[in-house]
């Protein structure tokens, strides 16, 4: 488990030897182990004999129902709904994607629903939090397919949509204003690991005649906050030389 987490965690593949180390595991014992990961197809070699996460990690990941997840989130989910009277949603990153896997709705009548709804990036406020999240490059690519138009405030101008994705980066949300749906508004804000990456999202969203833009900067606060205390509560990260097995 040491060794999945420092490999994990790592922005660009390892060696043996930066892994064991990094791992505090004797050399000997850490190749022994990540042979042992590699013939199960846990961890894989690029071609210079570099250590990365291997596919089979990622399929029992995508296997997961993600309870654990929503489990921990779920109390600060509550206040958050509760905090601002809105509808409030949790979202997991997963690759260029993401999924909304839980929401709390607010008290009134007029809301919306996103669990198990397959979102675009590009007029949801969590999508543009990823979008903001990627590299030049890629975000050129990106901006170079077929724009789906949503709503006539969808924007569609590649310079409009890049001076959107500054400011998500400026302020640290992302905010959806009628571009995904008419009179339907959105803001988020992003929960991050160990390394900066990333790989949640708490969201508030509602009709905008109550979340105005007003409003949005109204509650900023209280959804950083929350984002931060999911970040708290997804830390999975184990005490040097031992275990997080108290914490599960």
């Amino acid at each position: 488990m040491r060794l999945l987490h420092v490999i994990a965690r790592s922005r660009e593949p390892l060696t043996g030897v930066e892994v064991a180390d990094r791992a505090r595991i004797n050399r000997s014992t850490a190749w022994r182990l990540l042979a042992t990961l590699e013939q199960g197809g846990m961890v894989e070699r690029d071609a210079t004999g570099r250590y990365a996460i291997g596919l089979e990690l990622f399929t029992l990941a995508a296997a997961s129902p993600w309870g654990a997840v929503i489990r921990r989130a779920r109390p600060t989910l509550e206040a958050l709904s509760a905090t601002v009277n809105e509808t409030a949603a949790l979202a997991v990153v997963q690759g260029g994607s993401f999924e909304v896997l839980d929401q709390v709705d607010g008290p009134h009548a007029l809301a919306v629903r996103w669990v198990g709804t397959p979102m675009p990036l590009l007029t949801t406020s969590i999508g543009k939090l990823m979008l903001a999240e990627m590299p030049e490059r890629e975000l050129d690519s990106y901006l170079q397919h077929p724009i789906d138009v949503r709503t006539p405030r969808t924007l569609t101008n590649p310079a409009d949509i890049r001076a959107e994705i500054d400011e998500v980066r400026r302020t640290g949300l992302g905010v959806s204003l009628g571009d995904y749906e008419l009179g339907v508004n959105g803001v988020s804000a992003p929960a991050r690991d160990g390394n900066g990456r990333v790989v949640a999202a708490f969201s508030v969203t509602g009709p905008d005649v109550r979340l105005s833009e007003h409003r949005i900067r109204e509650i900023a606060p209280v959804l950083k906050d929350a984002a931060t205390q999911l970040e708290s509560a997804l830390d999975h990260e184990p005490p040097e030389g031992g275990t997080n097995a108290d914490r599960l």
